[in-house]
């Protein structure tokens, strides 16, 4: 199956990582963004990424300016903010 252009193979299980931080001291400027790289072997170039904030750190990714596009690479995803996160962000990182 295809979804926007990436093969989903069948059968395959998300893996969904629960309250990942994403350290206010890991970010750092690119160009335009703030940005933060978050590794883990499961994840591959062609995996879709998706996180929610737990209640706590909505404020803080409001603050910052998360932008919603997370980048894929073996083992890494960039995370995208217009400001530097003033506190940890902690939520649910799924890859699919």
């Amino acid at each position: 199956m295809k979804i926007a252009g990436v093969t989903i193979a069948s059968g395959g299980s998300p893996t969904v990582l629960a309250n990942e931080t994403l350290s206010n001291a890991g970010w750092s400027v690119s160009g335009d963004y703030y940005i933060y790289t978050f590794s883990n072997a499961s994840i591959m170039p062609s995996s879709v990424i998706t996180f929610t904030p737990n209640n706590a750190s909505v404020t803080v990714c409001s603050t910052a300016m998360m932008m919603p596009q997370i980048s894929t690479s073996a083992g890494t995803c960039t995370f995208y903010a217009q400001y530097s996160p003033g506190d940890d962000i902690i939520g649910t990182l799924t890859i699919q």
